[in-house]
């Protein structure tokens, strides 16, 4: 987001009481409905699957869990409050990170396409075989057998078996990782202007409580689907339902990978063209 310049003739103060006013008038309104739109964009759903996969994978240790994904989603927070707030801009600004961000974004789409494809060939396996164990994604862990659940359970040494603050130390810095991935997707054209006419003289501090509010709804899918797998009745709910309609879920999780990866490659122009801007 480009800082806005201020207006310092009669006529433009004049304006942005104006615009001040009409903008009051709405109250939280706009930061809500910004923050939940920007929240469920193609980077942010990328960053939000990632995340979903992390929680399958320790599913089964509910401690680790809790804190994995608490300390996931408050350094998702963190590090896009101070983007919204334009804390980030010089970092964003060096060539090496935007193109660390840019071979994050070829990585995540190739990874989702490969993910969808296996997927796939798991789905054909299982309706070959009616069995898991020629699966190449064993995931989530519940669909597997007794025997390969165990297995996989005694394989996961980072997570489960570190303490809580490395835990938390893993989590926080998986987050702020993707999300320094989501940051290619600007926010909402609005909210720069918004924040702009909120933090006019007088208004400083609801202007951050504004910012603070649109980043809230930014993270709410987050939320929504950690207390999914957090909250035991749903989880099992979701296990029932994944085991029962292995076949439907294995063909669903490869239609959605497949078109994430490819809807992520349909924007490769436009990233493209971010590359040639920071070239020039």
């Amino acid at each position: 987001m480009e800082p806005l310049k201020i207006e310092t003739s009669p006529a433009g103060r004049n304006q942005c009481f104006l615009q001040t006013r009409q903008l009051f008038s709405f109250g939280a309104l706009p930061f809500v409905v910004a923050g939940l739109s920007d929240g469920i964009n193609l980077f942010a759903v990328a960053n939000l699957l990632i995340f979903v996969l992390i929680l399958l994978y320790i599913g089964h240790d509910r401690r680790k869990l809790l804190w994995f994904g608490v300390g996931f989603i408050f350094a998702v927070f963190h590090c896009w409050s101070f983007y919204t707030l334009e804390k980030l801009n010089t970092l964003l600004s060096v060539r090496v990170v935007f193109f660390f961000q840019i071979g994050m974004y070829y990585a995540t789409a190739f990874a989702f396409i490969l993910i969808g494809i296996v997927s796939f060939i798991d789905w054909w396996i299982y309706r070959k075989t009616r069995g898991t164990q020629g699966f190449l994604l064993k995931l989530p862990l519940f669909i597997s057998s007794d025997t390969e659940m165990k297995n996989s359970k005694e394989k996961v040494l980072l997570i489960n078996k570190s303490s809580i603050i490395i835990t938390l130390l893993i989590s926080y810095l998986s987050g702020l990782f993707l999300t320094f991935f989501s940051t290619l997707w600007p926010p909402h054209a609005n909210v720069s202007m918004l924040l702009y006419q909120f933090s006019l003289p007088g208004n400083l501090v609801f202007a951050f409580h504004l910012a603070m509010l649109y980043c809230l709804f930014y993270i709410a899918p987050i939320i929504v689907v950690f207390f999914v797998f957090l909250l035991p009745r749903l989880y099992s709910l979701l296990q029932k339902i994944c085991q029962e309609n292995i076949s439907t879920f294995k063909i669903v999780n490869s239609g959605i990978f497949l078109s994430m990866g490819t809807g992520l490659l349909y924007f490769v122009p436009q990233v493209q063209g971010l590359v040639n801007l920071t070239l020039v």
